[in-house]
Parts: structure tokens; sequence; C-alpha cells
């Protein structure tokens, strides 16, 4: 090599077990590797003088590679470790990824299937109820199988129904099924009192999730204390709008009330309500119907039958005056078929009024009453003298029996007592109904005088609307009957 002109020698290098050939870099000096794996190596040198002549002998440097902490075998054990351990890792958190999952599914799978039986439980509840309530054919019924239900299908502890009593002074147990008799003694509210009271008066139902004693009557307290009652729900019975009586459902233990059993509650409720309406719609479906055939009858008993009896009437008269007073036996038959066609119309005219009332309650009694006594004077020598004091209204079956009495008295007048004069009254008090009928006729003794068939009557009539009657008669002293009947308001 020259270094007369060393800027033109030349210069190689071949790093053993690594290159695959020379490296010629000409005139440069230095050369560079990036991508050495680490380990021992020869790196052969060799140059070219000016006139390029290559030594034949290259110089030889053992070079030592340190390798990157990457490519060290520590490196490599540890990273087969750390990937082992995440392979494991990877596949415990799988597993148990997938057990999670399948715990998961399997408590979603006995929720749903418990929800799914509590639902057929519920389901099969309101079926049995529906057949139940369908063959109910009295409120008592109805509610009675709302309670039967609750605790045995629905698994309360105690069920109650509360109504109002009869004189709607206050709400009492109806029906029940669980309770003592002594609780049932208790519970008892007035108007708007406590719990029931306000379901009552507002129509909305109360949830008590847990009992709260001190908002309750003493009385009631205790009672319910000793039925270890915990929780209740109270849920009105409506009907047309209208709350008719209170469902109480209760259990012995706490938070028992949650919204699925409000909704079969109120879901079996208001099958209780439909069944009640339909019921009163039936009885006024089949009222309207007896009505109409009443209606019907009065009306042929009317224009047949009685118009008949005063055209036969007719006839006697006209035969009666043919004969002129001759035929004394004769005469003395067409007396009897008038008198028996007389009382014929008498009963027609009764039977009209007892099956057709309309007259009574588009005119009520004291009109009627002076209808009719001007149609009997016609009829009869007799004259009334009627009068009525503090006149209202009544119920109409009161009206109607004081009607048919009026009307038995005054028959028996025309047939027995050949009385000049009647003096007929109605006072209306403020808690009774008093008629009073006197006439100037013949009279009886009571002691002897066989009770006919009229008076009989009378005190029937009297008696089926919890009424009172006096007779008064004496031989010619004439009769006097006296009515008394209570009445509300």
């Amino acid at each position: 090599m020259g270094f007369s002109q060393s800027g033109k020698n030349q210069y190689a290098y071949f790093l053993e077990n690594f290159d695959t050939n020379w490296h010629f870099i000409g005139t440069k000096r230095s050369g560079r590797y990036t991508n050495i794996p680490g380990g021992s190596y020869t790196l052969l040198l060799k140059a070219a003088n000016s006139d390029g002549v290559w030594n034949d002998t290259p110089a030889r440097l053992a070079v030592t590679v340190i390798p990157p902490f990457w490519q060290t075998n520590w490196f490599r054990v540890i990273s087969m470790l750390g990937l082992f351990v995440v392979v494991v890792g990877g596949v415990r958190l799988r597993t148990k990824s997938i057990h999670d999952r399948n715990r998961e599914l399997e408590r979603l799978v006995n929720e749903r299937t418990e929800a799914l039986e509590i639902r057929n439980r519920e389901m099969e509840a309101l079926y049995q109820a529906d057949e139940k309530i369908l063959r109910n054919v009295s409120l008592n019924q109805v509610f009675q199988t709302l309670v039967d239900v609750a605790v045995d299908m629905l698994h309360a502890d105690r069920s109650v129904v509360f109504a109002w009593d009869e004189g709607q002074t206050k709400v009492v147990p109806r029906v029940s099924h669980g309770y003592s008799p002594e609780t049932l003694k208790v519970l008892e509210f007035a108007k708007g009192e406590g719990n029931v009271g306000q379901v009552l008066a507002t129509g909305k139902p109360i949830i008590a999730k847990e009992l709260d004693p001190d908002t309750m009557r003493p009385d009631v307290r205790k009672a319910v204390i000793a039925e270890g009652i915990q929780s209740f729900v109270h849920v009105p019975i409506v009907v047309d709008h209208k709350v008719i009586a209170v469902f109480n459902v209760a259990f012995t233990g706490p938070d028992f009330i949650g919204e699925d059993a409000v909704r079969v509650f109120s879901a079996l409720v208001n099958r209780a309500a439909i069944s009640i309406a339909n019921m009163e719609l039936f009885e006024q479906t089949k009222d309207l119907a007896v009505m109409e055939e009443r209606n019907r009858l009065a009306r042929d008993l009317h224009d047949s039958a009685k118009q008949k009896a005063f055209a036969a009437l007719a006839q006697l008269g006209t035969a009666r005056g043919i004969l002129n007073g001759n035929g004394n036996l004769v005469s003395i038959h067409l007396n009897e078929a008038e008198n028996l066609v007389s009382d014929v119309i008498q009963e027609l005219t009764f039977l009209v009024q007892e099956i057709y009332p309309m007259g009574l309650q588009e005119k009520g009694l004291p009109t009627a009453l002076r209808e009719y006594i001007f149609e009997w004077e016609n009829r009869n020598d007799t004259r009334v003298q009627f009068a009525a004091r503090n006149e209202r209204r009544l119920p109409l079956d009161i009206e109607q029996a004081i009607y048919r009495i009026t009307q038995e008295a005054l028959a028996n007048v025309a047939r027995h007592s050949q009385a000049r004069r009647v003096d007929l009254s109605l006072v209306y008090n403020g808690d009774s109904l008093q008629l009073s009928l006197a006439d100037d006729g013949h009279g009886f003794d009571m002691q002897t005088k066989p009770r006919g068939m009229g008076l009989r009557s009378i005190r029937e009539r009297t008696s089926s609307v919890r009424g009172t009657v006096q007779i008064q008669s004496a031989p010619g002293q004439g009769t006097r009957i006296i009515v008394q009947v209570p009445i509300k308001g």
C-alpha cells in the first residue's frame, strides 16, 4: 500500500458468518452494519494501493456484538413464561366469564320460570274465580268468592269484604276468610273512619306494606295485632262509578304487597264488579219484562173482562125493565146476578190496580184515591168525605198497600153496612202514615161476628208493609178502621 497517494487507496471489508460477499467501499474508510444479531464475529479488512493492487492477506479483527435485551435468552424465557401466564390467565378468564354468564343465564331462566309459574297461578286463580263468579246469583256469593280465591289460591293469610250495613250508618264485614269471629265484631267503622272509610269515600286503593298500629283505633289495633297481620291492601269494589264495598287482603308477613299482587287483586275485583253489574242489569231486565207483562194483562182485563162485565150488568138492567115488576121469582135471581156482576167488576178493578200501578206512580196516592172514590160513589148511594193532610210521595209498595186497603174497606161498606156516609182521611206524620175510614152503617158485634175475607185481606196487606190495624165496630154504631204504617223520613 502506498502512502504517497493515500487518497487513491481503495478498501473492502467482509464479516464472517454474516456477509456473503465483500463490501468494496472505494476510497471510503468506514462501513456500517445495522442488523447484526448478537454474537462473536471476525471482520476481514483489505486494501488496494493507488495502482489498484489488493493485498492478499486481509487483516482480521475479532468483533463481539452485544444483542439487545429482547434477543437475550433470559428475555425469551421471561417472554415465554409471560405468554404462558397470559394464555393461562386468558383461558381462565374466558372460562370464568362463560361460567358467570351461564350462572346469570341460569338465574334469569329461574327468575323467568318462577315469574311464569306465578303468572300461571295467577291466571289459574283468575280463571277459576271467573268460573265461580259466573255461578254466583247473589252479592254475598260474589264477595265470598273474592275472599276464598284470595286466601285459597293467591296465598293470602286473611281476607274480608266490608260494606254498608242495612241502615247505611256504618261499614261492617259482609263476608270473610281467615279472620276470627271476635276480630270481625271489632272491624266496624263509621262513615269516613279509618282506611276502610277513606277507600269508600275516595275510591282509591290503600297499600300498607308495613303495619302502622298507631294510626288505628285501640280496639282495632289490638284485634289486628292478635291476628298477626303485618301488611295489607284495601281495594275498592266499584260498580257503575259507585264504591259499593272494600276488598281487604292481609298477610302475616311485612312487605308482601308488591305491584304484581295489587295488579292481580285489582283484576279479581274488576271481574267481580262486572259480574255484579251484570246481575243488576239482569234484575232490571227481568223487572222490566215482568212490568210489561203485568201491563199487558191489566190492559186485557180492563179492555175485555171488565167491559164485558159492565155489558152483562147493563143486560141485566134491561131485563129487569122488561119484567117491570112481573115475575117476582125471576127478579130475585136478577138481583143476585146483578150483585155477583158488581162484585166481579169490583174485583177486576182491584186486580187491574194491583198489577198496573201506573196511576199511583204517576199521580200519587191521594189523587188516585180521589179518582177511585169518584168512581165508587157513582156506583153506590153512599157519599165519601175524603181529606188528606201533609201530602207527600211515599214508596210505591206503601201507597199500593194503602190504596188496596181502602178499596177493600169501601167494598165492605158497599156490601154489608148500608151506610149513608163514609169519612176517609190520610194523615202524613213525620215517621208514619195513618189511614182512617169510618162509616155510619149497621156495624157488627166484634165478639160474635165472623171475620170475613175483606177484613182478613186488610190485615194481611197492613202486615205486608209492617203496619198495624185497629177495627172498631158495634151494632148500630158503624165501623171504624185505623191503619198505621211506618215510613222513613
